[in-house]
Parts: C-alpha cells; structure tokens; sequence
C-alpha cells in the first residue's frame, strides 16, 4: 500500500499553442557554458502525488516514462497547473486507489 495519495488525468490531444516549456538536463549557467537542456516531448498521462511537503505533478510520455514535474502548495493549485496547460484536453481527475502500489498502473489502464 502507497504510503501517499494520488490523482491522475490522461491528456487526449494537445493544445496547438503550448502555454509552458519543460525542458530535462541542466542550462548552461549551471554547467560551465554547456547547455544540456532538452524540451520535452507533449506527456500523455498526469499524476499528483500529495506528500508530506508539497503536492508534486508529475508528467509522463505514452510509455511511462517521467518526463518533468512541478511542486505546488496544494491540490487545487496541481489541478489549476494543469488545466492551464492542457485545458479541456485532460480527462477528469481520479483518485488513485490505495491498494495500487504503482500509480502509472492505474493511468495506464485508464
């Protein structure tokens, strides 16, 4: 059993205009001039996960794989987050079940 809850979304289609970037890898600021950072690719599954310290949302590409994540003080603000981002391409927010262990395998079946 998680020791957390958790909420998930799955995106059905992309703005044409996206309203943020997320980038992987570090700016060039941090690494001696060279820039490492990557844009990500458009996720297709959202997951928030409330713990002790914030609430994080996680994004995810169509294999699982995690591809950036945003903390915010509370679970209206991850949803608001999101639905700034996506709009109405997010499916309604479910609350993933206790019992499963590993929230991307409820999203993945959603």
């Amino acid at each position: 059993m998680r020791g957390y809850a958790a909420y998930a979304s799955r995106i059905l289609a992309a703005p044409f205009e996206k309203k943020t970037k997320h980038y992987r890898g570090w700016p060039a600021e941090l690494t001696n001039g060279v820039d490492t950072s990557v844009e990500i690719i458009r996720p297709t599954f959202l997951i928030i996960k409330a713990l002790s310290d914030g609430f994080f949302l996680h994004y995810y590409s169509s294999k699982g794989d995690p591809l950036s994540d945003t903390w915010h003080r509370s679970l209206d603000d991850a949803k608001h987050q999101a639905e700034f981002e996506f709009g109405t391409f997010i499916t309604e927010w479910r609350e993933i079940p206790m019992d499963i262990p590993d929230p991307l395998d409820y999203v993945r079946g959603m």
